[in-house]
């Protein structure tokens, strides 16, 4: 794996190597890991950045903690001048929606895809990640989706989902939803 080989360049010290590094690749599904390696050799992410990025998707994985891969994306996200910046955004926010179900990071990619942010749009993705988000309780995609019913020539069907939407996001504890609902 290239990753091996750019930890393997970071950190010169055998035993460095396999107390920490080892287990960092090795705790990644290889999925996942084929899809960082394609990402990296697509757009050369410095071994500072990839360090980083895998070693906040270990520990999602170690720890079920799927915000840790969300804040590092949204991270990326701000940062524009990076050529990889994006790419590797919606990878993490991949990571953290497929296999931790982690709601903001669906939203983001039901965004992503509904606008084109980093990846070819397609409103059957967008539509798929938002709903799955949606599922998963993620009440900033209730709300927005509520209003997003709204701002259209409104039929009576978008207004009766539009209110599903703020009720289910009010029932989840969000103002917004209360407030709109």
């Amino acid at each position: 794996c290239p990753c091996d080989e750019i930890l393997r360049a970071v950190i010169a010290d055998e035993d460095v190597e396999e107390l920490f590094l080892r287990p960092l690749v090795d705790n990644i599904p290889s999925e996942a890991m084929a899809t960082f390696s394609q990402l990296q050799q697509d757009y050369q992410i410095p071994d500072e950045e990839a360090i980083s990025i895998l070693s906040a998707v270990q520990h999602a994985f170690s720890t079920s903690r799927w915000s840790v891969p969300y804040n590092l994306a949204l991270r990326l996200s701000n940062d524009t001048a990076l050529a990889y910046a994006t790419p590797a955004a919606t990878f993490l926010h991949t990571i953290a929606a497929e296999f931790g179900n982690f709601g903001p990071s669906m939203n983001m990619l039901g965004v992503a895809y509904q606008f084109g942010h980093g990846v070819e749009p397609s409103q059957s993705q967008a539509t798929y990640w938002l709903s799955m988000a949606v599922r998963a309780g993620n009440v900033d995609t209730m709300n927005n989706l509520g209003r997003d019913l709204l701002q259209q020539p409104v039929s009576l069907e978008d207004q009766a989902e539009a209110r599903r939407l703020f009720r289910l996001a009010a029932s989840h504890g969000s103002n917004d939803g209360m407030v709109n609902y």
